[in-house]
């Protein structure tokens, strides 16, 4: 009977943690909520300014930095073609580039070792709103929403985290600004 329990833990492990992927060339990308659908090729450049943290995390992690920096990170190296240049943390005052930003509304980190004692106990939690508006005007362009949430028990539930969240977060943002630029998987 354990050995069954334990295949079923394995399998249900394999199929949930197949949903998110921190490879930013298959994440799935975000839905608009407002605006949309994105359409990006008329710009060149990308600017990707911090996210404004209203989580009110007392980790002194500076999330919203984080988060564009990852972004960021994860648009020069997954999709280096894709925008001519790609500023982070730097306001750019050029013509013809896209400002991507937005807010984290929830940033718990959770505890991996009371995930790991009982389900739901110690769960993890990224959740925020992406932000892509016209460098020139300021007009936005759309809006998205982003939440994540890891309250798994047992091992799984304690080999995953909010840093395992952040980057699946950046890599779904940075194939969302790819695509609406004109990228196409191979």
């Amino acid at each position: 009977m354990k050995r069954y329990l334990l295949l079923l833990i394995i399998i249900a492990a394999s199929f949930f943690t197949g949903c998110a992927t921190q490879q930013s060339k298959s994440a799935k990308p975000l839905k608009p909520v407002t605006g949309g659908p994105l359409d990006l090729r008329r710009f060149e450049n990308i600017t990707v300014l911090s996210f404004t943290d209203l989580s009110h995390n007392s980790d002194g992690i500076l999330a919203g930095e984080q988060l564009a920096n990852d972004v960021g990170e994860r648009l020069q190296l997954d999709f280096p073609a894709v925008f001519t240049t790609t500023y982070v943390n730097k306001q750019q005052g050029q013509s013809n580039h896209v400002i991507l930003t937005g807010t984290i509304t929830t940033y718990r980190p959770g505890d991996a070792m009371a995930r790991a004692m009982l389900i739901g106990t110690g769960s993890a939690g990224l959740e925020g709103t992406v932000i892509f508006r016209d460098g020139d005007n300021g007009q936005e362009l759309m809006t998205a929403k982003f939440d994540k949430l890891w309250a798994w028990g047992g091992a799984l539930g304690a080999s995953k985290g909010i840093t395992d969240m952040m980057s699946e977060t950046a890599a779904s943002i940075a194939v969302t600004a790819a695509k609406a630029k004109g990228w196409k998987p191979k």
